[in-house]
């Protein structure tokens, strides 16, 4: 058992047709793949993409844009759109802006920039609102930015999504739908919701004989599940890793913690002494004291442990579906966990930046996307589940056993509370949480610790 892992390449193609569909009954893993061609993004190398005529159906019935679009531009309006999506996720949107760039050629041109990492693309945006200019026209973000930007860079979209042009609320996930409203307003678009996913290495629990539960009922049978693992491993296989070493460490804390607030209903104050983050914080102590996990590991650890069959489970997000893809002889399932899991959203925000007439050509193109067979081709390519329920059922995707599975976890998921702080606060959990698995403090140790940090933060 080594924690050394061979360094991966994890962006090196992207696949498409069906998706990385899991076939787990005959203990084989498929994967449908084309031959895609090659695009060239704004600041960013040339990327491979699945082309756009891979799917053609008839049988989708619903649809979450209503109306025409809100003008009819007389000449070519050129919008700027900005986000942070640098692996299968952003090559698929690049597709699918070519795809609108052509449908709406003279009319509407999308261009878009990768700005590198979500922070650069944060501190990117904050920068030009403060210049006054330089912003882009619409941009992707997370639901955690809705009150970053809340009411400066981004603008209220209520009159847009309630307008003759608008979308129907309807049809997107609640969850998602309601994290885009910051004190009584709408800032974004939910695009995806991407769940925590309990993935499971079949090849190692078939070597070593481990039974493979149906469902996970409750964090205590995530722990007897790899102190089983443990055992029955005889020391040769992890039972699982943790990131570590990056803010994404927080994802399955948060899972283990029933995705249970932090803070009081108002988000004014800590309220962390909850039983939820005490077990939480035990199992993660706990990890550490039983060596069940590596003490320190990165993503690129996570995924060569996992994919060479060094590691039997990983608590982490569809986004990995692609990662796993690319792995020769890999077969893996998705175990659900019947409790309410960590997740996030991408949202589609648009900037307080240049005028109606770009504004009325950004919701035209946030209204295409939001097509059944758009957004429904981004989680069928990227894995990643889309936000609204007629994408969601767009049948290329939901085919898919592991999308479906993904999909269903959405309805058992809870997001951060939506506070400007969100990103400080985390980072502190996650500090205190590594010292659980390096066995260097206690779980109520941590509370105490984590308690002050969020009320100093909160104050200041």
């Amino acid at each position: 058992m080594s924690s050394e892992p061979k360094k991966v390449d994890r962006r090196k193609f992207i696949y498409a047709g069906l998706g990385a569909v899991a076939l787990i009954a005959i203990g084989a893993a498929a994967y449908v793949a084309m031959n895609p061609p090659v695009v060239t993004q704004t600041v960013t190398t040339s990327t491979t993409v699945p082309t756009t005529s891979v799917v053609t159906t008839t049988s989708v019935a619903t649809t979450t844009v209503t109306g025409t679009p809100t003008t009819v531009p007389q000449k070519e309006v050129t919008i700027e759109w900005w986000d942070g999506q640098s692996g299968a996720d952003g090559d698929v949107i690049q597709m699918l802006i070519d795809e609108f760039n052509e449908e709406y050629k003279g009319r509407i041109k999308v261009v878009r920039t990768m700005q590198g990492a979500w922070g650069d693309v944060f501190a990117k945006l904050t920068a030009a609102y403060k210049a006054g200019k330089g912003m882009p026209d619409g941009l992707m973000m997370h639901f955690t930015e809705v009150p970053l930007f809340a009411d400066t860079a981004v603008k209220p979209v209520d009159d847009y999504v309630k307008g003759p042009d608008g979308l129907d609320p309807s049809d997107f996930n609640p969850v998602g739908w309601n994290a885009s409203f910051y004190k009584g307003k709408q800032y974004a678009i939910p695009w995806d919701i991407h769940p925590m996913g309990f993935y499971v290495n079949i090849n190692v629990f078939k070597k070593y004989d481990i039974p493979i539960p149906d469902a996970l009922n409750s964090v205590d049978d995530v722990l007897a599940l790899w102190r089983t693992i443990k055992q029955k491993g005889k020391g040769e296989v992890w039972p699982t890793t943790l990131e570590t070493q990056t803010i994404d460490f927080f994802w399955p804390i948060y899972t283990l913690a029933e995705a249970t607030t932090f803070l009081t209903p108002d988000n004014k104050a800590p309220d962390i002494r909850k039983p939820q983050w005490l077990k939480a914080f035990q199992i993660l102590r706990t990890v550490g004291d039983e060596k069940l996990a590596p003490p320190s590991a990165g993503r690129s650890d996570q995924i060569t442990l996992f994919g060479r069959g060094d590691s039997a489970t990983m608590i982490f997000g569809p986004w990995m579906i692609l990662e796993w893809a690319r792995i020769p002889g890999l077969v893996y399932d998705v175990i659900p966990m019947n409790w309410n899991v960590w997740a996030s959203s991408h949202m589609m925000f648009m900037t307080r930046a240049n005028g109606k007439e770009r504004d009325d050509a950004t919701w035209t193109f946030i209204k295409w996307m939001h097509k059944p067979a758009n957004i429904g081709r981004y989680g069928q390519y990227s894995g990643m589940p889309p936000a609204t329920f007629s994408g969601a059922n767009y049948p290329p995707y939901k085919i898919n056993p592991i999308n479906a599975k993904f999909a269903e976890q959405q309805k058992k998921s809870a997001f951060t509370p939506a506070v400007p702080q969100i990103w400080e606060i985390v980072d502190k959990i996650n500090f205190y949480c590594q010292k659980l698995v390096r066995s260097e403090i206690t779980a109520e140790q941590a509370l105490d610790a984590v308690e002050s940090e969020i009320k100093r933060i909160l104050a200041s």
